[in-house]
């Protein structure tokens, strides 16, 4: 079989990225979170202010850019109510550092796109990126000429999936399925490692992929570990990349975490990979009990950390201790730091004190995690107003379609497209779970180390993820199905390379690569 024109297979690339692209235009605007607000706000105002001549790296010079909040609107302790986590939103000082909360990666991405006309386009970027990836993983696997039945059978499962909703939204969310993807080339890709530009562009894109989102950086070691160790392993040093997938892998982790720490250098003069974190493990040992144990004791002792004064939050739901409006470390934003470091001590003082504790109450959240997955319900819900205000000071055609979109009437048939594309997507995910079972099996048989180490890493990528958010975070369904998709097409993209035979691959890669390196990816 001949390999496909690049024209044509640039075409079909392209027709799949919009059909990725359909929740979105359904809606008829792109798809927005909570937090989709805060990652656009910083490169609108960015963009605005070079506009002007002018950039500064402390957030107090883009206050104008902020949203309005509500004075005096308060939840009911104990229950994050929709009120009370809007109303933090939209009061969440940024510390000096306009990348206090969320890495600067994505954001900085968002540079093009933060203009009335060009965010309708972000969710095809997205998408293309996805479908690239996509299609890169199936020639790596079974040759730069896969068969029509298995471009098929990725199309439908990347359609059927959480894809097309993730890919659609103003959020990084789609990026984590994105470094899955990366990883499983890292692992099974081919003779274009040989090219120093193409490894150069591969690590750089890695680098971007797994600075967008802190867990982001413990996923990718512990992916690229497990599916570049057991395919070092089953072929016993027999791969010639093998150096190279190495290097590659040390290099994007090298750069993202160069990054982040660069970025918070420069706008928080903090050498630090993220100023917020002792915040949200403390949050969520709020949320798991374990930090009223720590507070119970040492508060009435004399210990004189702010969140004694605050015996109400000692023991909630974590999100409402990240976002209520009264919230301990908003209530004084200049004693951020003394928090930061308060948060650092008692959350050490759990981990020494009561390590069994946390451990039974992490577990648990992991377990939970594991079997917690949808396509975000906020999604096709009214979009908070902070963004409506951003999009407001954007101006049309954003702030028209805006107004205008399925999501923002409340359109109840927006609602129910987003139920049935949930349950097709988890049912799909189960079923490629079994599928992936079955790929291994089959290729421990035909001897296929490559493919092998794919199923292992889609195993660890699931792992990984459900240890990551729930351990380290509350349960949503929204981490786990950032997952689920790129688990979905590696079951696919492996089961079709076990099914091929590697003849067939080899033969296919005749025409492209030199006759001793063919179907490297196989070997």
């Amino acid at each position: 079989m001949r390999p496909m024109p690049r024209l044509s297979r640039a075409a079909l690339l392209g027709a799949l990225a919009l059909l990725l692209c359909l929740p979105a235009l359904v809606n008829g605007f792109p798809l927005v979170f909570d937090d989709s607000a805060h990652y656009l706000r910083k490169p609108f105002a960015f963009v605005h202010e070079l506009a002007q001549g002018r950039l500064s790296t402390d957030a107090g010079a883009y206050k104008g850019y902020m949203p309005t909040a509500p004075q005096g609107e308060r939840a009911v302790p104990g229950e994050p109510t929709q009120a009370g986590l809007e109303a933090g939103a939209g009061t969440v000082p940024l510390s000096g550092n306009p990348f206090f909360l969320r890495p600067a990666p994505y954001s900085l991405a968002l540079l093009p796109f933060a203009h009335p006309l060009t965010i309708l386009l972000l969710p095809f970027a997205q998408a293309l990126l996805v479908v690239m990836l996509a299609d890169a993983l199936l020639r790596a696997l079974t040759g730069p000429a896969p068969p029509a039945w298995a471009r098929a059978g990725l199309a439908i499962a990347l359609l059927a999936s959480s894809a097309p909703w993730l890919a659609s939204q103003v959020m990084p969310d789609v990026l984590t399925g994105c470094l899955g993807l990366w990883l499983a080339l890292l692992v099974a890709g081919g003779d274009w490692l040989r090219s120093p530009w193409r490894m150069a562009g591969f690590a750089l894109l890695g680098a971007f992929l797994i600075g967008s989102h802190l867990t982001h950086l413990p996923l990718a070691a512990g992916g690229a570990l497990v599916g570049l160790g057991l395919r070092w392993w089953l072929e016993r040093g027999r791969d010639p990349l093998r150096w190279r997938r190495a290097g590659l892998a040390l290099a994007a982790l090298l750069l993202a975490a160069g990054g982040l720490v660069g970025t918070n250098i420069v706008f928080g003069k903090k050498a630090t990979l993220s100023e917020s974190s002792p915040l949200f493990l403390l949050a969520r040992m709020v949320g798991d009990g374990t930090a009223k144990l720590v507070l119970e004791k040492d508060c009435p002792a004399g210990a004189g950390w702010m969140l004694c004064d605050a015996p109400e939050y000692w023991h909630t739901v974590s999100d409402y201790f990240l976002w209520n409006a009264d919230a301990p470390w908003l209530r004084q934003p200049e004693r951020r730091d003394q928090f930061l470091a308060e948060a650092k001590e008692i959350t050490g003082r759990v981990l020494r004190e009561h390590p069994l504790e946390q451990a039974e109450a992490s577990l648990g959240n992991v377990a939970r995690q594991l079997v917690t997955l949808w396509i975000d319900p906020a999604m096709a819900e009214r979009p908070k107003r902070s963004f409506a205000e951003l999009v407001g000071q954007m101006g049309d055609p954003a702030a028209r379609l805006f107004a205008a979109s399925r999501a923002s009437a409340g359109d109840p048939g927006f609602w129910d497209y987003r139920l049935v594309q949930d349950a097709v997507q988890q049912a799909l995910f189960w079923g490629s779970l079994v599928l992936l079972a079955w790929t291994a099996v089959a290729a421990w048989r035909a001897r296929r180390g490559p493919v092998l180490a794919v199923v292992a890493l889609a195993a660890a990528l699931v792992l990984g993820n459900a240890v990551l958010a729930g351990a380290l975070s509350a349960v949503h369904g929204r981490y786990q199905s950032r997952i689920t998709w790129p688990v979905t097409l590696l079951a696919v993209a492996a089961g079709a390379a076990v099914l091929r035979p590697r003849a067939m691959v080899d033969r296919a890669g005749a025409a492209q690569y030199e006759a001793g390196r063919a179907g490297l990816a196989q070997r």
